[in-house]
């Protein structure tokens, strides 16, 4: 009950991630509070705001952390449908593989069963009927759902980021996530302008 209800509590005791550049390299906890406290300053704000834009030094453990919450939000609430996107079909099916990396390390008694891997897109959780969903860059991949939340990661260098910006901030509605990560790519690129516009994005 208590990772159901506190998703930082779930980053820190039962999150394991896969960093290659770790030392030694291989499967590794999350970053505890007290070694990484940016991190959980950053969850905490995920918390708070529905759509928040974070520019990253070109590191992963970022990307992990986001990964992480989404993973949260879908298998703890019932019919949920959240997406994560990226630049190319590999490069979402390998967030959703962070995903999947992070769930299959859990201990069994938070579980809900072992999710239905359709094809390496999709991560379903039929008991609750919700489901965690790699897609390409675009605004079409968004636009015919209504979406408990999207994370798109790298936007600076999806050349479709402002269509999916739009798509996903019609989708979710009042209650919904919206979170945007990227290395920034070029200046004046929408996504710099974003991070640096906190009216626009709000």
């Amino acid at each position: 009950m208590r990772v159901k209800r506190d998703n930082i509590y779930f980053l820190e005791k039962y999150v394991i991630t896969n960093h290659n550049d770790a030392d030694p390299p291989g499967p590794a906890k999350f970053p505890s509070v007290k070694e990484r406290p940016d991190l959980y300053r950053l969850a905490e704000k995920w918390n708070e705001e529905q759509i928040l834009v974070v520019e990253k030094a070109s590191q992963m453990t970022i990307t992990w952390l986001f990964v992480s919450l989404y993973l949260h939000r879908t298998f703890t609430r019932p019919g949920q449908l959240n997406f994560l996107q990226s630049k190319k079909e590999d490069d979402a099916a390998q967030l959703l593989l962070k995903a999947l990396f992070i769930y299959r390390r859990l201990p069994s008694f938070l579980k809900i069963g072992n999710p239905c891997e359709n094809n390496k897109h999709e991560m379903k959780f039929t008991a609750i009927d919700s489901l965690l969903w790699a897609i390409p860059q675009g605004g079409d991949q968004i636009r015919s759902y209504t979406a408990n939340g999207v994370f798109i990661d790298e936007a600076s260098f999806q050349t479709e980021f402002y269509d999916a910006y739009a798509a996903s901030r019609a989708r979710i509605g009042k209650h919904g996530k919206l979170t945007i990560v990227s290395t920034p790519n070029k200046f004046k690129e929408f996504f710099y302008v974003l991070a640096q516009d906190a009216d626009r994005a709000a």
